[in-house]
């Protein structure tokens, strides 16, 4: 039986990796993220756009499903 992957996405507020800044879910791949990209969403609760300073990926099973985890760290980007 082929399991269920579930992508998920969390990108952290600046200089805190405990601060969700933006947390979404998805039955497809997110696209690529790298070092160095600006990230904005209507989303936020902060500032209009971040700059990825660290990213790292983080995989788990259940039962039901598989979890495609990335978790992004940020800087705030100055206009």
């Amino acid at each position: 039986m082929n399991k269920k992957t579930i992508y998920s996405l969390e990108v952290y507020e600046p200089g805190d990796d405990r601060s969700v800044a933006i947390d979404m879910k998805s039955d497809t791949p997110f696209g690529s993220i790298s070092v160095g990209d600006e990230i904005s969403s209507p989303t936020m609760r902060i500032g209009d756009r971040l700059k990825a300073t660290k990213i790292w990926h983080i995989f788990w099973e259940l039962d039901t499903h598989i979890t495609h985890k990335i978790c992004v760290s940020t800087t705030s980007v100055q206009h």
